[in-house]
Order: C-alpha cells, then sequence, then structure tokens
C-alpha cells in the first residue's frame, strides 16, 4: 500500500504528532461482568478518535519511545532520548498512570514511571507518521541500551554488529545469551518470561504504595543457574547514545545524577531515586559499573525469587517499603491461567447480499461489532478459519484477537469473542491445528488458552528472529503456511514519513521471511519489497505470490510470481550487490512481476488466494488477487513462456464493506472471504469489513485466460460469445504503455514507440476471430511487442445475449508463436 493506513483524516480531529493522549484502560471503563452475549444490531458508529478510547488491555507490545519530549529525526528514522523498539508497556495501574517497558530484543527493563500517562500516538492512534506511544512523563529509571543481563563472558557490552548507526543495533541478542519466551496474563497481572544463558526467568512488574510514597517493583524468578548472574537495573547518567538524532537536542527532566551503594549491597540512589533489593539469596548485592546499577547473584542450584523496588522515597523511607512489603508471590501459580477479563460476548446478524438476476457473485456481509464492550477499534489486519469452518479468528490493526462463531448459510447469530490483546499491528493470522498464530511487528506470536476460557494466558513468541527498528511503516504483513508447515510473511521496508525513500534499513527489511514449522529457524526467502501488504500461497504446488505498494522503486504495483533468492525490484532492500551502469542499477536486475496495475485499477495492494473449491464457480486452481487501495477483487489470468510467468487481471464485479486485503477460502462451505481495513488511501466504505463472496449459481461470464502471441493476444471466456460481436474488431479497444523504474516514486506513463515521451500508445485490432468452441478470440494486433501495461477494453455479448463489458489489464515478456483461430 501507498503509506500503508493513515487514518482517514475525518475519522480523528486534527492532533499534533507530540501532543497524544493517554491510554484508556478497563479501569476506566467499568468491565461486564455477565457472560451472557451482548445483542448488536447496530451499524458502525461515527465515532471520533477511537483509538483514545479503546480498552488495550493490561499490556501493549509497541515500539516505545521513552521520555515524552523526544525528537523524531525522519531521516535515519531516530529519537533524541532512549526508545524501544521491540517493546512491551505493562500497566501497573488502572489508568496507566504507571508503567514499565521492557525490551524484549534485550531482555532490559527499558524504563519505568509513575504518576503520569502512556500517550498513545501514532499510526494505529492519532494517524500520525514517525512517532510511536511514549512515556509522557520523563521516567523515574532507565537502563542504558545495553543488554539487560551480562552475557556468558560476565560483561554487558551489546554483542549485535551494528550496521544501521544512528540507530542502535537491531535484532534480539544471541540464544546463548538471553532469550525473550513470551508473557502470560493472569487477570491484570503480566509475568515476563525467558531465559539467561541456561537459566529460566519469570518476572512480575508491580506497583506498591505505602505513606512514604509508591515503588515500582520487579520481581524475579531465576531458576537453576550454573553461572553468576548479573542484572542492570539502572543508569544514572542516561546519554542516550542510542538512539541518537542527526542534530541532538537535549533531553530535560532526567538529568546525570549520582551512583551510590551502600555498604551492604542493598540500598542504591540512582540521582533523585532509591533502588532496594530484597529477598536475595546468600552472596548477592548490588554493585556499579560507571553510572550502570547492577545486581550480581550468585550460581543457585534451586529457584530463587527476589524482588527490587525503585522509588523516589529517601532512603530510609525506601529501606522501610522493602521491610514492610509481602515475601514475593510464586511466580510459577500465575502461569497456568487466571481470571477471564473479557467475559461478555457480542451477538451480530449478518446481511446476506440480494444478487441481480444475472450476477455470478454476491457479496454477504459478517456484521462486525464495531460497537462492543470494551470500545476495541475494529479493522481487521489478519484472519483464518478453524476446521470446522462455522468459526473463525480476526486480528485487528490496533492489537486485539477475536474469534467469531455461527458462520453458516443465514449468518443470523454471528457470536463475537475477544480472545486477545495487546499484540503489535498484528497484519497477518492462520491457525495451526486449532492455535492462532499472529504476526506483528514483533513477533510470530502463539496464542494459548490454558484454562480453557476462551481467552489467551500466554502470548508464546514463536519467533522473532527478525531486526526490527521503530520505523513506523515497516509492517510485517500477512501469514501463511506450506504443505510442510513452514510460515511466511512479508516484512515491509522503512518508509520515510512522506512515502519517499527509506529510514535506515536492517538485514530483514524489504522481505519475504519463512520460518520453519517449529519457529526455531527463520530465513530470508525473497527480497526487494517496499510495502507488500499481503501474499498468497498455493500449498499444492507451494508457489509463493506477493504484491508490493508504488513508491521508491516500485513504478506501480506489481503482481510478483516469488521464486525461492529473487530480489523483487527495491534497490535499498535487495540485501545483495546490485550489477549497475553508470552508477545505476543494471536494467537486467529490473523486476518482471505477473503484471503491473494502473494506479486507477490498485493503488495499494491486498494479499492473493488460488481459488481450491469446486463450489465458486468455474474458477477452481485460479488465482485471485485483492486491492486494499480500491477495495476490489481480480481475477488473475497467467502463462508462462521462457520461464517468465506474465499475464493480466479482469475485476469481479463485487462491492466490499472495507477494504479487500486477506482473503481465504472456508472448506466447509467452499466461498471465498475477505477481511480488510480502512487506513489511508483507500476508498473503503467503513473502519473494517468482513465479507463473503458467494456463488450464486448464475452463469459466470469473464475472461479466464489470456495469452500474449507474436501476432496478438488470445482471450478465452468463461462463457460462449456471440458470434457478431465476438469477430468485430470494434469490439475492442486496446492501449499500451510503459513506466520507469527509478528511485523516485512511482511513474508516470510512458509511450512504448517513444520511450521518453509520456502518454499511451493505442494498438490497432486489425482483426477478431472465433474460435471453433465460440469461447477464445484471437485479436490480430498491429506492432504488439513486450510492454509493462496493456488493457484490452471489450463490449461483447454471450451467445444467450447478455452483455459482457470490462477491461483486462497486464503485461508482456514475451511473445508466444502466433496462432489464426477460425470457427
Amino acid at each position: 500500500m501507498t503509506d500503508l493506513f493513515r487514518l482517514a483524516r475525518f475519522l480523528v480531529p486534527a492532533v499534533c504528532v507530540m501532543v497524544g493522549t493517554a491510554l484508556p484502560t478497563s479501569g476506566q471503563e467499568k468491565k461486564p461482568d455477565a457472560k451472557a452475549p451482548v445483542q448488536q444490531p447496530k451499524p458502525a458508529p461515527k465515532k471520533s478518535a477511537r483509538w483514545s478510547e479503546m480498552d488495550y488491555g493490561p499490556f501493549l507490545t509497541a515500539s516505545i519511545i521513552s521520555h515524552p519530549q523526544a525528537k523524531f529525526d525522519n531521516g535515519p528514522g531516530s529519537f533524541s532520548g532512549d526508545s524501544t523498539a521491540r517493546g512491551v508497556a505493562i500497566k501497573l495501574s488502572p489508568d496507566w498512570k504507571d508503567g514499565v517497558v521492557f525490551d524484549m530484543d534485550l531482555m532490559r527493563m527499558s524504563a519505568g514511571w509513575v504518576d503520569g500517562s502512556l500517550k498513545l500516538v501514532g499510526l494505529i492512534a492519532d494517524g500520525g507518521h514517525g512517532m510511536s506511544p511514549t512515556i509522557g512523563v520523563p521516567p523515574m529509571f532507565q537502563t542504558p541500551h545495553l543488554p539487560g543481563w551480562a552475557g556468558p563472558s560476565g560483561g554487558i557490552n551489546d554483542p549485535r554488529e551494528n550496521r544501521i548507526d544512528p540507530l542502535p543495533p537491531a535484532g534480539p541478542l544471541p540464544r546463548s545469551w538471553a532469550k525473550y519466551k513470551g508473557l502470560y496474563r493472569h487477570g491484570e497481572q503480566v509475568v515476563l518470561s525467558y531465559s539467561v544463558g541456561n537459566a529460566n526467568v519469570l518476572e512480575l512488574p508491580s506497583l506498591e504504595a505505602t505513606a512514604d510514597g509508591k515503588a515500582i517493583v520487579r520481581t524475579i524468578r531465576v531458576d537453576k543457574s550454573d553461572k553468576p548472574l548479573t542484572l542492570v537495573l539502572a543508569d544514572a547518567a542516561p546519554a542516550y547514545p542510542f538512539p541518537k538524532a542527526s542534530k541532538p537536542d537535549p533531553v530535560p527532566g532526567f538529568m546525570p545524577g549520582k551512583l551510590s551503594v551502600n555498604a551492604a549491597g542493598t540500598v542504591a540512589t540512582v540521582s533523585d531515586m532509591r533502588v532496594v533489593v530484597a529477598h536475595l539469596p546468600a552472596g548477592a548485592r548490588l554493585s556499579q559499573e560507571g553510572s550502570i546499577l547492577l545486581l550480581e547473584l550468585p550460581a543457585v542450584t534451586q529457584p530463587t525469587t527476589f524482588k527490587v523496588f525503585f522509588t523516589r522515597a529517601d532512603e530510609r523511607g525506601a529501606a522501610a517499603m522493602a521491610k514492610a512489603s509481602p515475601q514475593p508471590v510464586d511466580l510459577t501459580s500465575l502461569i497456568n491461567g487466571g481470571p477471564s477479563l473479557w467475559k461478555q460476548t457480542v451477538v451480530t446478524q449478518g446481511k446476506l447480499g440480494t444478487p441481480k438476476p444475472d450476477d455470478g457473485y454476491v457479496i454477504d456481509n459478517l456484521t462486525i461489532p464495531h460497537d462492543n464492550p470494551y470500545k476495541a477499534w475494529m479493522r481487521p489486519g489478519g484472519m483464518d478459519f478453524f476446521a470446522d469452518g462455522t468459526s473463525a479468528a480476526l486480528s485487528t490493526w490496533s492489537g486485539d484477537v477475536w474469534t467469531v462463531s455461527g458462520i453458516d448459510e443465514k449468518l443470523e447469530k454471528l457470536e463475537w469473542k475477544r480472545v486477545a490483546t495487546g499484540l503489535h499491528q498484528p497484519l497477518g493470522l492462520k491457525i495451526v491445528d486449532g492455535k492462532i498464530y499472529t504476526v506483528g511487528h514483533d513477533q510470530i506470536t502463539r496464542l494459548n488458552d490454558l484454562n480453557g476460557d476462551g481467552e489467551t494466558d500466554f502470548y508464546e513468541n514463536f519467533n522473532n528472529d527478525w531486526e526490527l527498528t521503530t520505523a513506523f511503516h515497516a509492517f510485517c504483513f500477512d501469514l501463511q503456511t506450506d504443505k510442510a508447515g513452514n510460515f511466511y510473511f512479508a516484512f515491509g521496508s522503512p518508509v520515510h514519513a512522506g512515502g519517499g525513500g527509506f529510514q535506515k534499513i536492517t538485514n530483514s527489511h524489504g522481505t519475504i521471511m519463512k520460518v520453519s514449522p517449529d519457529g526455531q529457524k527463520n530465513e530470508v526467502y525473497a527480497t526487494g519489497f517496499r510495502a507488500p501488504n499481503g501474499i498468497g500461497l498455493n500449498v499444492e504446488t507451494g508457489q509463493i505470490t506477493a504484491s508490493d505498494n508504488e513508491g521508491t522503486w516500485v513504478p506501480k504495483v506489481p503482481l510478483h510470481w516469488v521464486k525461492p533468492g529473487s530480489f523483487n525490484g527495491v534497490v535499498d532492500a535487495a540485501h545483495r550487490p546490485m550489477k549497475s551502469t553508470n552508477g545505476k542499477p543494471d536494467r537486467t536486475e529490473e523486476p518482471k512481476p505477473l503484471c503491473w496495475f494502473p494506479k486507477n485499477v490498485d493503488n495499494s495492494n491486498g494479499g492473493q488466494v488460488w481459488v481450491t473449491s469446486d463450489l465458486w464457480g468455474p474458477f477452481k486452481g485460479d488465482l485471485l488477487h485483492t486491492s486494499y487501495g480500491t477495495s476490489s477483487l481480480y481475477k488473475v489470468m497467467y502463462e508462462e513462456l521462457g520461464g517468465q510467468v506474465q499475464g493480466g487481471v479482469v475485476k469481479i464485479p463485487v462491492k466490499f464493506s472495507s477494504s479487500a486485503m486477506r482473503p481465504r477460502f472456508n472448506t466447509k462451505d467452499g466461498q471465498l472471504y475477505v477481511a480488510g481495513l480502512k487506513g489511508w488511501q483507500s476508498n473503503a466504505a467503513s473502519d473494517g469489513g468482513f465479507d463473503r463472496v458467494r456463488y450464486t449459481g448464475q452463469p459466470v461470464r469473464m475472461p479466464t485466460k489470456i495469452r500474449a502471441l507474436e501476432n496478438g493476444l488470445a482471450i478465452t471466456f468463461s462463457c460462449k460469445l456471440d458470434p457478431a460481436t465476438a469477430a468485430d474488431a470494434g469490439s475492442y479497444g486496446v492501449e499500451a504503455y510503459n513506466y520507469k523504474w527509478t528511485g523516485g516514486y512511482g511513474s508516470g506513463e510512458f509511450k512504448p514507440s517513444a520511450p521518453d515521451q509520456k502518454g499511451k500508445d493505442e494498438w490497432e485490432v486489425k482483426s477478431a476471430k472465433l474460435s471453433a468452441d465460440g469461447m477464445t478470440v484471437v485479436l490480430e494486433i498491429a506492432g504488439i511487442k513486450p510492454v509493462m501495461q496493456y488493457s484490452v477494453d471489450y463490449n461483447l455479448k454471450s451467445s444467450d445475449g447478455k452483455p459482457l463489458r470490462d477491461i483486462i489489464y497486464g503485461t508482456i515478456h514475451n511473445l508466444g508463436k502466433a496462432e489464426v483461430t477460425t470457427r
């Protein structure tokens, strides 16, 4: 998509990017206790600032900025002040007044704040380009942008290579150093799970308060460890070496200060804050390394649980807090499933479409509960079906996952259940063996319901082995699996605010990723993508397709026939040396997609799907393409000539309730279902939609195949054609034009006959001849040759007198042997 998902201007008030709004929570919104469904016949309300009303749950995974006055530099995509690219903000009080941020790459507690807020700014909120959710007050404590635990050699220097300076190194620590496993939700409590070396760690952040003030408490359980461990707690001199702006500004509010540790090693002063430890194993103590406060732990043969307190109370008050604090809770008691948070379901009634007499397909709408008890903003970014075919799961751009049951022929009672929250823009979802997997900016998450209440208790990190930054426009799109069980998704490049060029690119940006069935291996499958909002995968053949979004090195929306190891056009994300001529990429590197799309046909792509059903008209085995930008569905026609796949598309005439992004076939009823959302640069009619494209049983009168020949084009239809109109050359109009593949934004249209002259060539149709079976017409075209874009405007009748009028858009790379067809 062109700069995916800017919130429509009429949906939100004009908001300065840096202003933001504190996150609302279930603490502000009374939680319904009843399990009875809410009848919800209302259409989606036209409310402003849905993001500021939504209950996001007890945590929010996102890229988090640690200071309210951090400055954003659009060049590299950096901030003056610390940030956490793969972060999770954890709520410690009902209104996000107090909280912490954990770094899932470095296993560090990045920052903690009291008496403030978490400002929700950026794409999923006010639509701002550049910023991310931001701590609304100067943090009480921060840690340096270094590993949160010392490594195997005992040091805390970052072992990751930095290829994106001035941004910090990207990606997770080596698994031998530390690994994030996931988080458990027990009611409103959040328990982090990770490993350090060979030790498993559980950690519960919480808030304790006494007459002396508030304390952020880290309760940490370390299983057996055969080596001493060192934990990074705070930094007295947060100099922000990473990320730094190209023109850095001072970051006020957390000034460099003193660091001292008492003789017993149990209390430290860090600037204006006290850190106190309690319930330590024998031999453990606080220490310091420069401005960094550390906690040294001995090797332990049995699990040990201790507490670390961060408070602005004086030393006496801090010590009193620790002394009065209860014994550490047994964290293993919080990882088996806890109280439900979203007991109330919502019931909606679907709306069946009414086809016209000659309609082969009609849209049925599965009504989304835009009005729901949690004020969740329902914008589906991923969708799949459970094995029964009567229920499905949808992930939303704002971080939810909902299930819906009651999917049948009539759609009279659709029951919606919220099952997960707080995910990082999950724009892909796949169900495997009854388990829901989502892909977000941060990871593939496997959702685990441990106590059978229908809600996620363990948000498991299935795989996060890719490098990411805080880039606002580098999404992880779609999630598919092949016959062997491998997972695939697309990862966009970090597009600048404004759409042109890129911020600093990691080794993972602009790729299609392949993840092994067990989640232990991640590899780059293909490179050279900008914003590929959706892929397709033919389970029988393993063939992958992908599209992309017009922009830098993408002249118009393409449909790629992706091969392993292939480069697909975006030079900045090639991840290999490029052949060049006169300092520019050589034309031999230019991508050759199956076809290109004119901007009015698809200005911002969705995903693809192969027709696997024989209950969906005449197209079983064929490929379909969706458009987010024009909310459209296209039948793809293709051939292979000389090892090159090429072809074209024709629109299937249906109208969706929102955009068209995530298509899947339901194995139970054999029909196509499409989910989509409205962000920016889409003509979608609503914030989010879930539609069924139902085959009516009426004859389908459409093109099914197109072939490029030395003497013209051969077009096959799904019905017999009227000989008079089909054999009339005047029934067809053919135009051709090219684009320019450059580092500029998109491309104009250029005449094939005059490569540097803007415009289109008209190709004369010298004759039109109908095949003996009456279903294929061969157009003899003067001067046909390979072009990036052609269109065939046809005005015909079927043999039973029905009108057939539409436009085929295609691409020619090679020409096949000439054909002469007669009746």
